[in-house]
């Protein structure tokens, strides 16, 4: 350790003890100057605790000329080795900086937004959020909204990229758009110059905000429409802000075009403005131009830009497709092997990885979008070497390629009809099992998603499935806390039970529920989530699909015939049509001719709270599905080929269901009347002295 460098630091921790005010401004000067440039200095002061000494004059200093040199000497003491950055991320100095924001001084704020953002780009995430801690408050975020509004460049530039990302939660982003965060963001791009480092920041800014966040994309949508009525759009009413988006894409530099097109993606994504099919056309023709050129730098970014553009969006899928890009991130899937990661993609975080991983993940990520809803692209991606670095991938030590693999397996999962050798061959239920005791959340329900699709009932993976132990891992996900989860896994036990009239049915189904258990899944079925109790009724409908036994096996299961018909009339109650479609289906599942008994049909018109309920169904307010679903079920009430088929029917006419059949074939919906016309047909096979008419 150098000594004359040590003596020099040890005497200015010395002189910032001075009363003399003259002494501490002379030593802030004097350090802020000596850390310039130079690491040994740097090392050699934190090691004597210099950190500690500038938090304390921070805490206590009055004078601004000492807390402007201070609050630079950090951002020097922060800039350049990690080791640094950690040091001073792990006492309060940056809390102190931060309160400084509060200063009139315009020398002290712009010291302290140049060292913040310094900070913020140079430190690891988990020191800077252990470092800030709840400092981060409203008022600190209202005075960085407030600074936007400065004349000085000097001072704005660095305060914009530390409001990005002091906001980088939607409660904060909401605090600085209830400030007139959006509205400053949006009056700086119109006073910048669009080649400017400040136009980048701002835009930048805007990109994160609005990233998958339906609220600030249309906080930022509402802010871009020009409205006579609404002040606070009054400020950037002559703001184009798409055409300049559009201008950017076409004529700016790379980086700028990437930023430009997200920001309309994201915008278009959350369905904030709607964007004409030429302009995402162009976007798209932009981004494949950007891949094809191959420029290093910009290949994940590209490729994350393509996935989330063409995400969930057929006619760009077909579009990229056809623009033969599917070789390209084909050919990127070959990069080498990740490094050890733990935690997914960000752009904070792929600031300093290896090119080839985070290519290698966002080469993933788009194949995944591109598959999604495009068969033609699935059919591409399963040839067999590409096919089997995805499946590999499910394996990787990096979070993110392992989020995004499992992605990929669900977007081609789509057409496991059609691929089922590719499925097979790559042994991928064996995969997809050891994926759902994955540490990662995400990871675990996208996997649960995916099997829902390769058990279906014309899937060769399904007794694979059943013989590694799928059944056991998918209930345990019945039980999790996380309600997408939860879903997913009663989704793909539900499916896994879908078998139609396979001789192997009442095998999987007495499997399934020794494992499942009847209380368990009456528990699913009454789920504070609408969407895992509708799961859970269409397990219902499965396991009483089939024969006799099947359906005595359910109403036993359910605590006997009473508590059966309660639990079906309480979901035909429910104000969600998916739960009452499943409900209905149980009830036509249970009374089908080849399951049922006339006894069973019976007891079912001897409930008229339950036939009101199924009559109810058929209403003019209520949606198509649910009107066919209550249809089908007085077909098979009414059944003319049935047993007591004839005393049915006439009860059935008295409750009024000819004049409930005529409204319906006024129904706008085409499935509803022929259904209508199909169920009349059952009442014409006896005579009910000329009550029932030929045709509606």
């Amino acid at each position: 350790m150098n000594y004359n460098i040590v003596q020099e630091g040890k005497g200015l921790i010395s002189d910032f003890s001075s009363a003399d005010i003259q002494v501490r401004r002379s030593a802030a000067r004097k350090l802020k100057n000596a850390l310039i440039g130079s690491c040994e200095r740097k090392s050699i002061f934190l090691s004597l605790g210099i950190v500690h000494v500038l938090c304390r004059t921070l805490t206590e200093e009055v004078d601004d000329s000492v807390i402007a040199d201070v609050t630079t000497a950090i951002g020097s003491l922060a800039h350049g080795d990690i080791d640094h950055v950690q040091a001073v991320c792990t006492t309060d100095v940056v809390v102190q900086v931060l309160r400084q924001l509060r200063s009139s001084d315009m020398h002290v704020l712009s010291s302290c937004a140049r060292t913040l953002k310094t900070i913020w780009q140079a430190a690891p995430l988990e020191h800077l959020t252990a470092a800030v801690g709840e400092v981060v408050t409203n008022d600190v975020i209202e005075q960085l909204v407030k600074l936007l509004r400065l004349s000085s460049i000097g001072i704005v530039l660095p305060v914009v990229a530390v409001l990005g990302q002091c906001c980088s939660s939607e409660e904060r982003r909401a605090c600085a758009d209830n400030v007139g965060g959006i509205n400053a963001l949006l009056q700086l791009l119109q006073r910048a110059d669009h080649a400017s480092e400040l136009y980048r920041t701002v835009l930048s800014t805007l990109e994160a905000w609005t990233h998958d966040s339906h609220l600030m994309c249309a906080k930022v949508a509402a802010a871009i429409k020009p409205t006579t009525d609404d002040a606070r759009t009054t400020s950037t009413s002559t703001l184009d802000f798409v055409g300049d988006m559009v201008t950017l894409i076409r004529h700016g530099g790379t980086p700028i075009r990437l930023v430009a097109a997200n920001c309309l993606t994201n915008l278009h994504r959350e369905k904030a403005i709607a964007l004409p099919d030429t302009t995402t056309t162009m976007l798209l023709t932009m981004l494949v131009k950007l891949l094809r050129e191959g420029h290093v730098e910009y290949l994940s970014s590209t490729l994350l830009a393509l996935a989330r553009l063409i995400d969930g969006e057929e006619r760009l899928q077909l579009q990229t497709s056809s623009a033969e890009v599917i070789p390209l991130l084909l050919k990127m899937l070959g990069a080498p092997p990740a490094p050890p990661l733990t935690a997914p993609t960000t752009t904070r975080r792929w600031a300093g990885l290896a090119s080839p991983a985070r290519t290698h993940e966002a080469a993933l990520l788009a194949v995944a979008a591109v598959c999604s809803k495009n068969a033609v692209a699935r059919n591409e991606v399963v040839a067999p070497t590409s096919w089997g670095r995805i499946v590999a991938a499910l394996r990787s030590e990096n979070l993110g390629t392992r989020r995004a693999a499992t992605r990929c397996i669900l977007s081609i999962s789509r057409s496991v009809r059609t691929l089922r050798t590719a499925l097979v061959d790559k042994h991928l239920a064996q995969k997809l099992c050891i994926m759902l005791d994955d540490d990662d959340y995400e990871v675990r329900c996208t996997t649960a998603a995916a099997i829902c699709n390769v058990v279906m009932e014309f899937s060769p993976v399904k007794k694979t499935a059943m013989d590694i132990g799928v059944v056991d891992k998918l209930v345990q996900g019945t039980h999790d806390s996380h309600g997408e989860f939860r879903l997913n896994c009663i989704w793909a036990l539900k499916n896994l039970l879908f078998e139609a009239d396979s001789p192997t049915a009442s095998v999987t189904k007495s499997r399934v529920m020794a494992v499942l258990t009847w209380p368990h899944l009456l528990a699913l079925v009454a789920d504070v989530l609408p969407t895992v109790q509708e799961q859970a009724l269409g397990t219902l409908r499965n396991l009483v699909f089939g024969s006799r036994t099947d359906v005595a096996n359910v109403i036993t299961g359910c605590g006997g015939e009473d508590s059966f018909f309660a639990l079906l009339e309480t979901h035909l109650l429910h104000d969600n049509a998916k739960c009452q479609e499943q409900t209905l289906y149980i009830i036509c599942n249970a009374t089908a001719d080849a399951t049922s008994t006339a006894e069973l049909k019976d007891t079912i018109m001897a409930r008229p709270e339950l036939l009101a309920l199924i009559f109810a169904c058929l209403a003019p307010t209520v949606v198509a599905r649910v009107k066919v679903a209550a249809l089908w079920c007085i077909i098979n009430l009414a059944w003319a080929a049935s047993p007591g088929a004839e005393k049915r029917q006439r009860a059935l006419l008295q409750l009024d269901v000819l004049g409930a059949l005529q409204a319906l074939h006024r129904d706008t919906d085409l499935d509803v009347k022929d259904r209508a016309k199909s169920t009349l047909e059952q009442f014409t096979a006896f005579d009910f002295d000329g009550l029932v008419p030929m045709e509606l």
